[in-house]
């Protein structure tokens, strides 16, 4: 640069000297090749900023028009082409087109490369070629005179070993809407050893996190060359989540043998949950009826590949009239293509109505790590029946005059097929009909035994003949819980008494004996 503004100065002295100017404009670009960051790690993908710089001569310069000075100390059409030569890179980008490049000025160019991880350290030089045009000489009459130059140089690339993570592989337990364990198994595969080297996973995948967070991290210390560790980490899968590949990212940060912290470049890796073990449910039975306690029971079949432990059933319903005492029944163990019964008991509401319902059973399990999942929910139908009628009740002493007071017995009979205890009836009498002694009692009653139940009934004098009813509510026991059966309506039949009909016979014989003693009289008295 100095010298070209020599040449300029003396040419500019001497056209004045002279009063002539200068016949052709002459100039050459002078490119140089530069890469200022060339240090890398083995086993290293990464960029290369290279540096092309335009330190011109101009041989020949034009004091009228600076413009054509210009000209000639500009390179165009730049293209460079890095190769990687005898070291041990692969060079990832192709040649690269620039454009002008005039006199002064600096151009950066990236270029991709990937060191390969057997790579001997040192420094090697990377072959670099370097294609441009430019006009060397502008006649006094316009013409041009374009030259194509091609420069051949290198530049040094130091390949430098530290410490080098490599994942060899993962494993999991995971399963879909469940926590499991992710575990990496990793080795310094560099020729430095590693100090406070802690590693972070992060998913990629918004329905697989660490406790609710896109990453997490272990701390793992020294780690020698050579070495190869195991590193986990619990991880939450949503229920989306399928068997297939995640990616994940791993990145390893460590202090080196200087002393610095280093980060090594994420390491994608691919993570593959497990598929829900598939249940499915055979034989379904209900014997659920509305206003009772009944079951609902089936068969639960382990349609998997693998073995579970410690398998729970588990089963709800959307239907707000049956609640069940217990919604869990333990399995145990489930072998691949084994069948287990289970059973719940539920209480219908009394004011349910019959037909069928929806039922989801699903399957809580241990895996071999330990791990609890859970299946997907099988839905299956299954019917409420109408309501039951434990007692069969029919009158035996149920004809009462008006204006009296007697027993009222009924027979009841169990109709079911268990044993009933503690039967307590209730009778429910309205006007004209009272009862002073509502209440019988019947210590037991197999299936099919009759038993007779005593009340006290009266009929008022208001009462009119005819055939009334009173309502009869049993409530009763079997070994599991407690029975309503009624109201049950019993027709009690309302009769004239016969001491009535007798005092109005009494009154129409003595009318008649009144009435012919005074027509007697009249006839004795107009005789």
């Amino acid at each position: 640069m100095i010298r070209r503004l020599v040449v300029v100065v003396l040419l500019l002295v001497s056209s004045l000297a002279s009063g002539s100017t200068v016949a052709a404009v002459e100039g050459t670009p002078t490119l140089d090749v530069a890469l200022p960051d060339h240090i890398v790690s083995v086993g290293e993908e990464t960029t290369l900023q290279f540096t092309l710089s335009n330190d011109a001569d101009l041989d020949t310069a034009s004091t009228t028009d600076p413009t054509l000075n210009e000209r000639v100390t500009t390179a165009r059409g730049v293209s460079i082409t890095v190769k990687s030569g005898e070291a041990p890179v692969t060079v990832q980008t192709a040649r690269q087109q620039i454009g002008s490049l005039p006199d002064g000025t600096v151009s950066t160019v990236a270029v991709d490369i990937a060191v390969d991880d057997d790579a001997r350290p040192g420094t090697y030089d990377l072959p670099v070629v370097v294609r441009y045009t430019y006009e060397a000489e502008i006649d006094e009459d316009g013409s041009v005179d374009e030259t194509t130059r091609t420069k051949r140089t290198t530049v040094p690339l130091t390949i430098e070993d530290e410490a080098r993570f490599q994942v060899l592989g993962a494993t999991t337990d995971l399963q879909p809407a469940s926590t499991g364990v992710v575990t990496l198994t990793m080795e310094n595969v560099g020729t430095k050893p590693a100090a406070n080297a802690r590693v972070v996973l992060t998913s990629t995948a918004a329905s697989l996190t660490f406790d609710g967070a896109p990453s997490g991290s272990r701390y793992v210390g020294s780690w020698e060359p050579g070495e190869q560790r195991s590193v986990s980490y619990v991880v939450t899968a949503g229920d989306a989540v399928r068997a297939q590949p995640y990616t994940f990212e791993v990145v390893t940060t460590f202090s080196d043998t200087s002393g610095d912290t280093v980060s090594t470049d994420p390491d994608a890796v691919g993570v593959t949950p497990l598929g829900r073990i598939p249940f499915g449910v055979d034989d379904v039975r209900s014997t659920l009826a509305v206003g009772d306690r009944g079951t609902v029971s089936g068969t639960i079949v382990n349609d998997g590949s693998e073995s579970v432990d410690d398998a729970v059933v588990h089963i709800t319903t959307p239907s707000r009239a049956i609640t069940f005492v217990e919604e869990t029944y333990p399995v145990g163990t489930l072998d691949a293509g084994e069948r287990v019964s289970f059973e719940f008991t539920g209480d219908v509401s009394r004011v349910a109505t019959a037909g069928p319902r929806l039922f989801d059973v699903a399957v809580s399990y241990e895996t071999a790590g330990n791990n609890e999942r859970t299946s997907d929910a099988y839905r299956f139908s299954a019917d409420v029946a109408p309501e039951r009628e434990y007692l069969a009740v029919e009158p035996v002493n149920a004809t009462f005059d008006v204006d009296s007071s007697n027993r009222f017995t009924v027979r009841v009979t169990n109709t079911g097929d268990e044993p009933l205890t503690d039967v307590d009836a209730h009778l429910l009498a309205q006007a004209p009909l009272s009862s002073d002694a509502p209440e019988s009692f019947v210590p037991r009653l197999e299936p099919g035994e009759s038993a007779l139940l005593n009340f006290e009934l009266t009929v008022s004098e208001d009462a009119v003949v005819n055939t009334y009813a009173v309502a009869l509510n049993v409530t009763a026991d079997t070994d599991d819980r407690t029975v309503v059966s009624g109201p049950h309506s019993v027709p009690v039949v309302v009769t004239e008494s016969e001491s009535a009909s007798s005092d109005l016979l009494v009154l129409g014989v003595g009318t008649l004996t009144v009435l012919a003693v005074l027509a007697g009289g009249w006839w004795w008295l107009r005789r």
